[in-house]
């Protein structure tokens, strides 16, 4: 029915409807005025004053909830930007003795009218400023309430989207109005904290037209991005309806340097026409790829109920920021004055409103509208827009973000900020103005056709020679391995060459003690004859105190590597998983188990032999029963037993109790077997991989097996510099036998020989271990230390730092550097023993031999089946000797003389088999 009318009927039945209930009041229902300012723009009837008729209309509807309360409202229109015709609005509604006034929407406006709110001492609630203000009346109380949070938080939200990417040098703009410089002082100080580079921090004078006019004073700003080298990244602190505005001039002035910018804004407003003026889906092309927040609409728990009531009100138009807020600022005043009116607080009051033009200097006390006031503080009510605290707006369940990026077809949501922290969608990435949704550099391309002369040394599997060229090469083509790929990678998106050739000394580089000298990579760099290094350079506070590190591509722990002992030659090794006397416990199992086959199928009526010799007549016997009489004779049965163990198939029981006593040896057979293979895979593999030393504290508390790690490394230097006693002394002992190994080469070779363990890096050490020529070999153990970092290493304060810094974030977080770290670390060297043996570590095996007590429940279960086994047997023969008694066989009148008949048959045939004679037999004999 709604759908039908338009705007200005909607209005005058809302009014009159609003009308016709406060007419119609039943005695004793309080009617509170509020008052409420909306800008002439939305014009009378816009969508923030249908949202404040609803809200009303709910409040009035409620009478369990809100029972003797009537709200009405009195509604100004007034300019936004026009500061004198707010005061004159909001003086006319005091005047009308308002109980609470919603409203001016602009915060300059909230600002200019404020005084007045609080002179009268009535509150006011702001749905849409941001603004952080404090103002207090006389009696200390606050008269102002935000729904919105603070630019604080914008600031938060912005500097959380900076550290999603990487981004590390920008320039902050703030637009000089009274919100955001707020925002842009708070950014300010996040970046100081987090050692940002902001490259310009600056404040946009207003444009003296205002909203007309044309951000001529942003000119300045423009120009100096546009000469900066510094920078391609822009944190905007601007109201929403300047964002096209300065675009636009933005576009004019870089024009086809456009798409090498980055623009983040604080503000996207609380709807769309914010942005552009109209609703319109088509986006400028200057605007595309801009990246910006927006308050969060829906996160309330009266949000779908609203919805569904607004969309019948106005269908097709969106619940906006503004159109939840002012609803939920309805709500927050019903609340209030309900806990009020409970108090006993006189509403409305019947103080009378001087004005600010009175020549009265001091205006009536409206004891009403403090108390008022102190009650809507405490208020937590939930909402439209999140759950609200009227003292505290940024609080947790009412301060959500959408993250939004323009594209040419209209804003797309990509992430939402709450103050839990930033969630960026994976399936809807930003489009940025490149065009394209990889992310882009917070710095120029310095790099862009350039030719790095790169100094590195040989350390498998980051940087090697291809198999064919000569040690001593230094030809690009000739070097291979992770770094390598991962510097292709770069040199790719960078577009820039490359020179790779070794440091001429082989070492990554330490600072003699003597002559305070670097040498090796370090000294090339510092020198000025290499740009950069891609060696697996270990990023320590020695080192970045005269080089610039990359952020790590690698993170490892320290190891040693150690030549595994020779296996002695056993041939019953197969024997070792299980303790001899398991083995003897499992040989006297099987001739148990097969005896007690044998007895159940024996005495058992049921059994193959029992069914025979204790029948009634040997006529009445099948010829295949007599054929089956020896099935499981005493040999048969044991025989029986050892292939059902060796997994072939065997004679089952025919008797209950013998089957239940089977069943059970399967199944103890069954985890017999299983634990011994098991345990044999574990063995074998195991033991395959033995060390005498396990450990780097067995590695320091001996002196036989020597050991050491590379000469001039960050190792090195570690032993020889730290404080812990026991690694000093390792140093120590390395320094005294000269155990500093001149290369990796030499190093592995040395380990190769025997009693000798190589301390290193674990990736380089896992690698060697892993190739074919030394699988087997060796084996790394001992994690110990603290966890470094892999880093590319520059010249100090190089402006090559952050871009590689940048790409290898990109690389990361697409998971290229962990797929090219596999294919170097795992699919070029695979070594199955090392496989096995890593395996084995993880689920925690370890080489032990299974006693008879790790088996004992399984002989424990063996034995209560054998015991279960023969009561089902004795039953059997009760029921069998039942049967004969009542049938009188061979004179026989109870069940105990049929047993006894059955038993005497039964041990007779079991003495003399060569004697077997059926009942029948036995009664013709007498």
């Amino acid at each position: 029915m709604f759908a039908s009318w338009t705007s200005l009927e909607r209005s005058a039945f809302l009014t009159l409807l609003l009308f016709l209930k406060v007419t119609s009041s039943t005695h004793g229902r309080t009617e509170i005025l509020i008052g409420a300012v909306f800008s002439k723009e939305t014009g009378a009837n816009g969508t923030e004053e249908e949202a404040l008729k609803l809200a009303i209309e709910y409040i009035n509807d409620d009478n369990e909830k809100y029972a003797g309360i009537e709200l009405k409202a009195l509604v100004k229109y007034s300019d936004p930007m026009d500061d004198f015709e707010n005061i004159e609005q909001v003086n006319s509604l005091l005047s009308s003795n308002i109980s609470i006034l919603i409203g001016p929407m602009e915060t300059s406006a909230v600002i200019a009218t404020h005084p007045l709110c609080s002179r009268a001492s009535v509150p006011q609630i702001a749905p849409l400023t941001s603004l952080e203000i404090i103002s207090e009346g006389d009696s200390g109380l606050n008269y102002l309430l935000r729904m919105s949070p603070t630019e604080k938080l914008k600031a938060k939200a912005i500097a959380e989207i900076i550290k999603r990417y990487k981004w590390e040098t920008m320039a902050v703009l703030g637009y000089q109005n009274k919100e955001a410089p707020e925002g842009h002082s708070s950014f300010r100080l996040i970046a100081n904290g987090n050692e940002w580079n902001m490259v310009k921090e600056t404040l946009i004078s207003p444009d003296p037209a205002g909203k007309q006019g044309n951000l001529r004073m942003a000119s300045m700003a423009i120009d100096y991005l546009k000469d900066s080298q510094s920078t391609r990244l822009a944190v905007m602190f601007f109201p929403a309806w300047t964002v096209e505005k300065f675009m636009k001039r933005v576009n004019k002035t870089l024009q086809t340097e456009m798409g090498n910018w980055t623009w983040i804004f604080s503000n996207f407003g609380n709807r769309k026409e914010d942005l552009l003026g109209s609703d319109s889906g088509d986006i400028p092309d200057y605007m595309q790829g801009l990246l910006g927040i927006r308050p969060t609409v829906g996160k309330g728990a009266r949000f779908e109920k609203f919805k569904n009531v607004w969309q019948q009100l106005i269908p097709g138009k969106e619940v906006s920021v503004s159109v939840g807020r002012v609803y939920d600022s309805v709500l927050v005043a019903a609340e209030g004055i309900k806990r009020a009116l409970r108090n006993g607080v006189a509403l409305p009051s019947n103080q009378t409103y001087r004005g600010f033009c009175s020549s009265s200097d001091k205006q009536e006390e409206n004891t009403s509208g403090e108390e008022l006031a102190k009650y809507l503080n405490e208020v937590e009510v939930e909402g439209v827009m999140g759950k609200i605290h009227a003292n505290d707006p940024d609080y947790a369940g009412s301060a959500y973000f959408d993250v939004l990026n323009l594209r040419s077809t209209g804003e797309y949501k990509v992430g939402e900020w709450n103050t839990t922290g930033l969630h960026m969608f994976e399936n809807e990435k930003p489009i940025w103005p490149s065009n394209s949704s990889d992310i882009p550099l917070d710095i120029p391309n310095i790099l862009k056709g350039k030719t790095l002369r790169i100094a590195t040394i040989l350390a498998p599997p980051f940087v090697m020679l291809k198999n064919g060229a000569e040690s001593s090469s230094n030809e690009t083509k000739d070097f291979e391995g992770l770094s390598i790929d991962i510097l292709e990678e770069i040199s790719k998106r960078l577009e820039f060459n490359y020179e790779i050739y070794q440091a001429p000394d082989g070492k990554f580089g330490v600072k003699n003690r003597l002559t305070r000298e670097w040498n090796g990579i370090v000294k090339e760099i510092r020198d000025k004859k290499a740009d950069m290094s891609i060696a697996p350079m270990t990023i320590s506070s020695d080192r970045q105190t005269v080089l610039d590190f990359t952020q790590p591509y690698m993170t490892f722990g320290l190891a040693f590597m150690i030549r595994v002992q020779e296996v002695n030659g056993n041939y019953f090794r197969f024997l070792l998983p299980f303790s001899k006397y398991l083995w003897v416990a499992i040989c006297v199992l099987v001739m148990v188990m097969g005896f007690s086959v044998w007895f159940c199928n024996l005495f058992s009526p049921l059994g193959y032999y029992g069914r025979c010799t204790q029948a009634q007549s040997t006529k009445q016997l099948k010829p295949e029963v007599l054929k089956q009489v020896d099935t499981l004779s005493l040999n048969n049965s044991i025989w029986s037993s050892w292939k059902a163990y060796v997994r072939r198939s065997a004679e089952h029981p025919r008797s209950w109790s013998g089957k239940l006593t089977v069943s059970v040896f399967w199944f103890a057979v069954m985890i017999i077997n299983a634990t011994y293979t098991a345990n044999l895979a574990a063995y074998l593999t195991v033991s395959r991989m033995q060390t005498p030393i396990e450990t780097i504290l067995d590695l320091s508390r001996q002196t036989r097996i020597e050991y050491g790690t590379l000469k001039d490394s960050q190792l090195q230097t570690f032993f020889q510099k730290t404080d812990v006693p026991s690694y000093l002394v390792m140093g120590q002992f390395m320094e005294q036998r000269k155990l500093w190994m001149p290369s990796y080469e030499a190093a592995i070779n040395r380990t190769l020989e025997g009693d000798f363990a190589f301390i290193s890096d674990r990736p380089i050490l896992n690698y060697v271990a892993r190739q074919d020529k030394h699988c087997g070999k060796f084996k790394v153990t001992g994690g110990f230390g603290n966890t470094y970092g892999y880093g590319f290493a520059f010249e100090l304060t190089s402006p090559y730092t952050p871009l590689f810094n940048m790409e290898l974030f990109r690389l990361q977080n697409e998971f290229v550097i962990s797929s090219l770290t596999h294919k170097w670390t795992k699919e070029r060297v695979n070594c199955e023993l090392v496989d096995n043996f890593e395996e084995q570590q993880q689920l925690g095996s370890t080489v032990q031999k299974m006693s008879v007590q790790n088996m004992l429940g399984v002989f424990i279960l063996l034995a209560i089946s054998v015991l279960v086994g023969f009561l089902i047997m004795i039953m059997e023969w009760i029921y069998a000797s039942a049967k004969d008694a009542r049938k009188r066989i061979q004179g026989r009148k109870t069940c105990c003389q049929a047993c006894g008949t059955r038993l005497l048959q039964a041990l007779r045939d079991m003495c003399c088999p060569k004697q077997k004679t059926t009942l029948d037999n036995k009664k013709t004999d007498d």
